[in-house]
């Protein structure tokens, strides 16, 4: 740099970098014309930011790998997190015509996906009343049915809607379960 008449003093002022896009970028809108002189604070030209990450809008962690899938793009929502980072994934949905195709306000009302689990997970549906003893995902329920006829048993819930909640255990084979204790029949009974 001293060579070349630098006397910088090794800062790295705004006014001495530039942001070069990827090999191709979309111009919004561009002012500067070839050859004339800009200032160092002056705007040239607009262009569009890049998707950096998505959220699940009022989404739950899970301890598993989920699939997303987004604008036919599929990528894997990674366990404990609600958010997709991964940069090819999201270079691979901002290129689709569905995501350019958004309006600025589109895309800030959020895309539409669908999240799957990445394995089958095999699920009780009982009332979320026969749950009882519940800490965070955590409870016990009582078969009625089964070898643990009469017993609380340890479930976790993965999921619940409009009075039901889905159970699963690893603990014993739910599938064998087909009647369950519920409403005060449970009151005495302490869950672990």
């Amino acid at each position: 740099m001293a060579d070349n008449g630098n006397a910088s003093d090794g800062s790295l002022k705004l006014a001495d970098t530039i942001w070069i896009p990827g090999d191709s970028v979309n111009v919004d809108s561009w002012s500067a014309v070839k050859g004339s002189v800009v200032a160092s604070d002056a705007a040239v030209g607009k262009v569009p930011g890049n998707l950096t990450r998505l959220t699940i809008k009022n989404g739950t962690a899970s301890s598993e790998d989920r699939i997303i899938v987004a604008s036919g793009v599929t990528g894997t929502l990674p366990a404990n997190s609600t958010e997709m980072t991964d940069d090819t994934f999201l270079q691979q949905v901002s290129e689709t015509e569905a995501y350019r195709s958004l309006s600025q306000d589109g895309k800030s009302a959020g895309l539409d996906a669908t999240l799957t689990l990445s394995k089958p997970l095999r699920a009780l549906r009982v009332p979320a009343g026969a749950v009882f003893g519940i800490s965070g995902s955590d409870g016990c329920i009582v078969p009625e049915s089964g070898k643990t006829k009469g017993k609380p048993m340890s479930v976790s819930i993965v999921g619940s809607e409009l009075g039901v909640s889905l159970i699963t255990s690893d603990s014993a084979d739910i599938s064998a379960i087909s009647t369950i204790r519920i409403g005060s029949g449970l009151d005495a009974l302490r869950c672990g």
